[in-house]
């Protein structure tokens, strides 16, 4: 099995230098890491993170967080998070939490002391909770806005206005929108913007909230007939389907 010694010696350049282009990239020449990076794909070189986590106090590790597994929506972030991690050197770690008490947040505290960092979808949870989890390690927010916490969101809101906007150019009067989980950052959002988008123009029913489920949309269709609209948006696909 190649070590750290083997890539240097391919190379000509230090064990430490090595040792950083692999742990850490920043500091050193894109150049160097690219060639560091070849020649220990070149060796079969692996490292172990266990090892150098003692000497630099990370694990190589950052874990993502969703509410769930059955939210579709999450797969597509989970699979590009993992394919930019690869590129990266890093391993990437999967958690469902939805952040919502505060036991769950120690439950995430726990996971955060063995990964560097912390890509969070936490639409449900509390803002003094999600705070907190977010103090746990460096974070990122995705689809959810917090004040001075980094995030990355979707502009799902106007996305929705605009397409109730279609709708009702379409001729319908009469619309429903089936609304999202309980606390959703996400669905206040949307809620609000088609709401904007129907007044003085359609009679708007909102329906929800509901989880974005399959079973809530089949369990739903009942009050939608009942609601003698002639258009529905649902907040999710599994929804609507």
């Amino acid at each position: 099995m190649a070590t750290l010694s083997d890539v240097a010696a391919r190379l000509g350049v230090s064990k430490s230098t090595v040792s950083r282009a692999l742990s850490r990239p920043e500091l050193v020449a894109p150049e160097t890491v690219a060639r560091v990076r070849r020649a220990a794909d070149e060796l079969n070189f692996t490292v172990n993170r266990a090892a150098s986590g003692l000497v630099t106090g990370r694990t190589g590790v950052i874990a993502i967080v969703v509410p769930d597994l059955d939210n579709h929506f999450f797969t597509p972030i989970i699979v590009g998070a993992q394919r930019h991690a690869a590129a990266q050197q890093r391993q990437l770690t999967i958690a469902a939490n939805p952040l919502q008490t505060a036991e769950q947040v120690r439950d995430l505290e726990r996971l955060a002391r063995q990964v560097d960092g912390l890509i969070l979808a936490a639409p449900l949870g509390p803002d003094a909770l999600v705070r907190q989890a977010c103090r746990a390690r460096p974070s990122v927010l995705v689809d959810r806005e917090l004040a001075g916490i980094r995030s990355v969101i979707a502009d799902a809101a106007t996305a929705f206005g605009r397409l109730a906007e279609h709708v009702i150019d379409g001729g319908h009067r009469a619309i429903a929108y089936l609304g999202g989980p309980q606390s959703s950052w996400q669905d206040v959002q949307r809620t609000r913007a088609i709401a904007e988008r129907a007044s003085g123009r359609a009679e708007l029913t909102v329906l929800g909230p509901m989880p974005p489920t399959f079973a809530a949309g089949a369990a739903v269709a009942d009050d939608v007939l009942a609601a003698g609209v002639s258009a529905v948006i649902p907040y999710a696909s599994q929804i609507g389907l």
